[in-house]
């Protein structure tokens, strides 16, 4: 018999085929992907709840074929580096491309379908497909100059770069080589805006960094009062 609660739940079939198109690989993934987006008509069991009213295994309320003999044992994945190089050499541009990929047949066992809930370095899918900066240096400097901040890797988490790019793309190329996120990006062609003048509100230079490098004490002050006098670049 299934819980009293079931009819509160969405038919069986019908949340098999929602949570199918999910593309999500193991019981793990479910879990997290449960406490991520908390659903209001799918339960957390599942495996309970539909007992006797359609329930045969995870593997086939998922749509897969991985063994879930060892409870608990988590799969095996390549790191979040070795995933995002794959990802970029299979010049996928959008999570729903990923999807449509991952629903293919071609995915690797070691390559997860759900990147986002799988690694902890998750940052986005604009920095894990490589179209966040790499669009920014490509497209968006047809618009010049430009005011960005970045993000740079292993650095404290209140330091981030902030400059112009003066038409050129040199900075940012090194910048996106050394793994760079793009936090922000705004037109900036009018030469009496000063930002720097208005940076010093909110941040000083690293003194153990590049000269465009800044100690930030309020990066969303400086962010907000930016987007109100200057175009935000749209990538």
């Amino acid at each position: 018999m299934p819980p009293k609660n079931y009819t509160k739940f969405l038919r069986f079939e019908n949340a098999k085929k929602l949570i199918q198109a999910e593309q999500i690989g193991s019981i793990a993934m479910y879990e997290k992907w449960y406490q991520h987006n908390k659903p209001n008509r799918l339960p957390r069991r599942p495996d309970i709840i539909y007992r006797g009213k359609g329930w045969r295994s995870w593997n086939d309320f998922l749509g897969n074929q991985n063994p879930f003999r060892h409870k608990g044992k988590k799969k095996q994945f390549v790191s979040y580096d070795e995933c995002k190089r794959f990802a970029r050499t299979r010049e996928i541009k959008t999570a729903e491309e990923w999807r449509v990929f991952c629903s293919s047949g071609e995915r690797p066992d070691n390559i997860p379908t759900k990147p986002d809930y799988v690694y902890s370095e998750w940052f986005s899918w604009k920095d894990f497909l490589g179209t966040d900066l790499e669009r920014v240096v490509k497209e968006v400097l047809s618009v010049s100059p430009v005011l960005y901040v970045l993000k740079m890797s292993n650095t404290l988490s209140n330091v981030f770069k902030v400059n112009m790019t003066h038409g050129g793309k040199e900075a940012l190329l090194a910048a996106a080589k050394q793994g760079a996120k793009i936090v922000a990006a705004f037109e900036c062609n009018d030469a009496a805006v000063n930002w720097s003048q208005r940076l010093k509100k909110y941040a000083t230079n690293y003194w153990h960094g590049a000269p465009d490098d800044y100690v930030f004490s309020n990066l969303q002050g400086f962010l907000f009062e930016l987007s109100n006098i200057l175009s935000p670049v749209k990538w």
